[in-house]
């Protein structure tokens, strides 16, 4: 456990291995500080800077607006301690009423409080009402702790989200970044932006990654792209699946099976014959009710 201290000392911050003492966003994460919309959602490349980007937004609104409630959630305890020390050194000493080291909280002068939590016990996080929510690496985090948790706290308050995440195949992030991606959900807005992004990563080290790593990795990984089985334990299953059904066969038997959705999911259908052989696969969605 951290010893408490009254300010953070210079010395502590680098040796936690944090070291921004300024904030100078590249032209990707200007993109994300100019965007106005409720729920935003940030698809990005390993050290895109992704989560410098976040612990600006969280200072930026909790200094904007007096006694707000900001949370910072993440999947593991080090992955908030690492934006509570950026916050910490990012904030102007004059805004800052105390800092509660034991506790990742932060408050601030005129009442607004930022608090950095994990996601590891999700009914510790009830009872909360939040003005601004970050969700970190939220692809990692089960999608009941958005739905079941957090989602709700937001509602009294009318609270902002903004999700950021390195891609983990076509989870419920993919979901809440198809509604950002369509023009019907005026309160959201998706971003994706690749490693190479970054100006200060250098080309070679992309390139030697790109060698050194399996194709679906690294589009995960470093392209930002929700690849389908990039973490399946069988690659290349979707390719293998797919099929066109022939003229049936005689006294051969066939079941569908048929996943509905519309809009956000997938409806995928599937259908087998009586030796239990897949014979045709397909999913699509955004299409009418009538077509299917």
């Amino acid at each position: 456990m951290m010893k408490k201290r009254k300010t953070p000392k210079m010395k502590m911050i680098k040796r936690k291995g944090i070291e921004f003492l300024d904030y100078h966003p590249h032209s990707g994460q200007k993109i994300i500080h100019a965007s106005n919309a409720r729920f935003r959602v940030v698809a990005c490349g390993r050290r895109w800077g992704k989560t410098i980007a976040a612990t600006y937004e969280i200072i930026k609104h909790a200094g904007k607006i007096p006694k707000s409630v900001c949370f910072w959630i993440a999947p593991s305890y080090r992955q908030s301690e690492i934006a509570f020390w950026i916050v910490v050194n990012l904030l102007p000493k004059k805004m800052v009423s105390k800092i509660l080291m034991s506790e990742m909280r932060v408050v601030l002068k005129h009442g607004s409080v930022i608090e950095f939590k994990t996601a590891g016990i999700p009914q510790n996080l009830r009872g909360f009402g939040i003005d601004f929510l970050v969700v970190d690496e939220c692809a990692f985090l089960p999608k009941m702790v958005w739905e079941d948790v957090l989602r709700p706290a937001l509602t009294d308050r009318q609270g902002k989200a903004l999700f950021i995440s390195t891609p983990k195949g076509r989870n419920w992030f993919f979901n809440l970044f198809s509604r950002g991606m369509d023009e019907e959900e005026k309160n959201w807005e998706s971003f994706t932006f690749p490693t190479s992004e970054n100006p200060h990563i250098k080309e070679d080290e992309i390139e030697e990654a790109k060698t050194s790593l399996p194709s679906q990795i690294f589009r995960q990984e470093y392209l930002a792209e929700f690849v389908d089985d990039a973490s399946m334990v069988f690659p290349g299953v979707w390719e293998r699946t797919k099929g066109e059904l022939k003229d049936p066969i005689d006294k051969m038997s066939y079941f569908a099976g048929l996943d509905i959705a519309r809009h956000r999911d997938f409806t995928v259908l599937t259908i087998l014959n009586s030796n239990g052989s897949l014979v045709y696969f397909d999913r699509f969605n955004k299409s009418s009710w009538g077509m299917m």
